[in-house]
């Protein structure tokens, strides 16, 4: 009876271990079993976020496979300062590209995201910076100066956010 009572009590502990196990994951990789209709991420647009995503695109890193994500998701969006580039690659560095890069490797990195996932994010981050809509022209008509808001670029350092 006794050795029965400690082969029963492994028993249990093995299944609590295993039972952590699978929420700890769970909740690592959470983003990926949401809904595909839940957000990833909630969008603002304020300074603060902008700034934050500037950052993320400068301090996170893609492996090969995440970066063909983040080039599938953008490579058919038009760059919204300069139409005649793709969102993955812009004709520079400004900030509104930063920012939208950014968003993309944090989506990637650390909620999961897929291309189609990083490709609806960043079309609803022109749409919010800018309700107006922008030109595409931005760059070409000297506007890299100017807000989001204003069809520009927000400027041109990461450092001196336009906003």
């Amino acid at each position: 009876m006794a050795k029965r009572n400690i082969l029963l009590s492994i028993a249990i502990a093995a299944l609590v271990a295993t039972a952590a196990m699978v929420v700890s994951a769970a909740a690592a990789f959470g983003a990926k079993s949401q809904s595909s209709s839940a957000p990833l991420l909630q969008l603002t647009g304020n300074r603060a976020q902008i700034e934050q995503f500037i950052r993320f695109d400068q301090k996170i890193r893609l492996a090969p496979a995440e970066e063909k994500i983040r080039h599938d998701a953008l490579v058919d969006m038009p760059a919204p300062c300069c139409k005649d580039y793709s969102a993955a690659t812009c004709c520079c560095q400004c900030n509104l590209s930063r920012s939208t890069w950014g968003m993309a490797k944090y989506l990637i990195t650390r909620k999961g995201a897929d291309a189609k996932q990083v490709r609806a994010a960043a079309e609803q981050w022109v749409k919010l910076v800018n309700p107006s809509g922008f030109t595409g022209t931005s760059c070409y008509r000297g506007f890299c100066g100017r807000t989001f808001k204003n069809n520009g670029c927000g400027g041109m350092s990461a450092d001196d956010l336009v906003y």
